[in-house]
């Protein structure tokens, strides 16, 4: 009951306009000022590092990363829009990104994820 309760408000326009236009914003500066070691939005988060699709310049996202073995899976989903986020389409374009998280760069290659892995 509580699950569902916390879902349907977390879903309500107000509040993802809220996350994705204020607290996304500052949870990037913040990370990027403290290489990956605070968030304001909890420990699984990630600070991605991608290349423009179509300028070519760096791009920062923070973003809920879930971990799988050595993998991080991301969620494309711009607070449930029917539309992808821009840094999706960086990784399209450009899958060679960079993930900081507790203080540490690390390289990786993005795959678009399609039927059961």
């Amino acid at each position: 009951m509580i699950h569902k309760t916390l879902e349907i408000i977390a879903t309500l326009p107000p509040l993802t306009w809220l996350t994705l236009h204020v607290v996304a914003p500052l949870d990037r500066r913040l990370m990027r000022a403290s290489a990956g070691r605070l968030s304001l939005t909890g420990a699984s988060t990630i600070l991605l590092i991608t290349k423009g699709a179509r300028s070519g310049e760096l791009r920062f996202a923070s973003l809920p990363g879930l971990y799988q073995d050595d993998a991080i899976v991301l969620l494309a989903s711009k607070g449930g829009s029917k539309t992808h986020p821009g840094w999706y389409h960086n990784l399209v374009r450009y899958p060679d990104v960079k993930v900081v998280k507790g203080g540490r760069h690390l390289a990786y290659r993005a795959e678009i994820a399609t039927g059961e892995h």
